[in-house]
């Protein structure tokens, strides 16, 4: 079993707290009537970038593939399912914590978009166990 951890974006990180300082500038210009919400705000930014951060893993387990996500189903692909690999910047799909994606396409037309650290080891990985069927 080998497991690779998602790569992270700090662009994703740096837009998602810009959105929640430009909240907490428009809660001090109206008088501070907002700073409840925008310390929700902040715990909510905070959950969602620690999972960004420590919450995607994709796991090689035998000939199976899971990918991981803190809050989503785990989603498992038969290696040998796999027909392809497209490089995207998608940023409206996950689980991906990073502007640099990878499609991952198996079966009838399905397919989920992943960001591997090490994504040229992570295709090789794959590559070599479906090829060695």
């Amino acid at each position: 079993m080998k497991t690779y951890r998602s790569r992270v974006s700090i662009i994703l990180v740096i837009i998602l707290y810009s959105i929640c300082i430009a909240q907490g500038a428009i809660s001090y210009l109206a008088g501070g009537f907002l700073m409840g919400i925008t310390l929700s705000l902040l715990g909510l930014i905070t959950a969602i970038v620690w999972t960004l951060c420590f919450g995607i893993k994709y796991v090689i387990n035998g000939d199976k593939l899971e990918v991981r996500s803190l809050g989503q189903p785990h989603v498992i692909i038969d290696i040998h399912s796999i027909t392809h690999f497209e490089e995207n910047h998608d940023l409206a799909s996950a689980p991906a914590s990073s502007l640099s994606r990878l499609w991952v396409c198996y079966g009838n037309s399905e397919r989920v978009n992943i960001s591997p650290r090490n994504q040229d080891e992570f295709i090789a990985e794959i590559n070599a166990i479906r090829n060695a069927k």
